[in-house]
């Protein structure tokens, strides 16, 4: 059997394609399909496929995400010098093409399936919460914050009533709302959906208003960016990335510590989705809470 190395070239020609080798794949990505390059920057590249669904291959060094392809990146390579928006990919026999420049070997890789815990209140958990909300009070404000503040409010008091009329006018106000690749409307909705899938196992009225969000999700969804589109996607069928996986487990736990380090992790998401997509599924924690008056429900700005 021929190994290869985690990052070789295919020969010793100079346009020769760069082969590397996944880590992991994430269980939704599609056993074949064909593509084209979405957009690319330095350590990751969007993939476009015929339904109109991104997939991302990305540096394994960064946190894992729904629909990715996470790869093993030699120093100093660069996808956007590879790679350009248009050039064709391909995914079949465990083998992902894209362009002419870099081909990926999926075979091997593990299986990564992103599973929201179980979670129930109890006055432990309520610390944590707290832990996590005064982490991310101290995060810098934006342009959008106002608005953003206004919309959760009014998602955060449709939730507690268990109002899906008024949840759906909440989040009307909120997608595609804002600058960038994913607007922070859309992050904080990405954690309202965290938030909501958290708690809709053990409370069945959280689990109608999950169900009412995930399927306006859906059927919304292709009214903002093409990159926010896909985490809403993902969002709704249940699927998050790592870092909302690491950061829903930390407040299952209790443990105060651990969900400050946890949201720090989070809130280093680009310009202001991290800190847009916490704001997001804390609120709607809150809100589902029996006692989410103490939480701070209607305290949504920054001090």
């Amino acid at each position: 059997m021929i190994r290869l190395d985690p990052a070789t070239r295919a020969s010793t020609r100079a346009d020769a394609p760069w082969r590397l080798r996944a880590l992991m794949v994430a269980e939704a990505l599609p056993a074949r399909f064909l593509a084209r390059v979405h957009s690319v920057f330095r350590q990751v590249s969007n993939l476009e496929l015929e339904s109109g669904l991104l997939i991302s291959v990305m540096d394994a060094t960064l946190p894992a995400q729904p629909g990715a392809v996470r790869v093993v990146v030699p120093p100093g390579l660069d996808f956007s010098a590879l790679l350009a928006p248009g050039e064709p990919a391909a995914c079949r026999a465990g083998v992902l093409r894209v362009g002419a420049a870099l081909h990926v070997e999926l075979r091997g890789a593990e299986s990564w399936r992103a599973r929201l815990p179980r979670f129930s209140w109890e006055p432990m958990r309520e610390q944590a919460w707290r832990a996590a909300w005064a982490c991310w009070r101290e995060a810098p404000s934006h342009e959008g914050s106002v608005a953003l503040a206004r919309g959760l409010t009014a998602a955060q008091a449709a939730l507690a009533a268990r109002d899906t009329g008024a949840l759906l006018a909440a989040v009307e106000s909120l997608l595609g709302v804002g600058p960038g690749l994913t607007p922070s409307g859309d992050d904080a909705l990405v954690g309202l959906l965290v938030a909501l899938g958290c708690m809709a196992p053990a409370d069945p009225s959280v689990h109608v208003m999950r169900q009412t969000l995930a399927a306006w999700t859906r059927a919304n969804a292709d009214r903002t960016t093409p990159i926010a589109r896909a985490y809403l996607l993902h969002g709704a069928d249940g699927r998050f990335g790592a870092q909302w996986i690491a950061l829903a487990e930390a407040l299952a736990s209790g443990d105060p510590v651990r969900a400050e380090d946890a949201t720090r992790d989070a809130l280093r998401l680009g310009a202001s989705s991290g800190a847009d997509g916490v704001q997001g599924m804390l609120a709607g924690l809150a809100a589902v809470h029996p006692g989410g008056e103490r939480l701070g429900v209607g305290t949504l700005a920054r001090s």
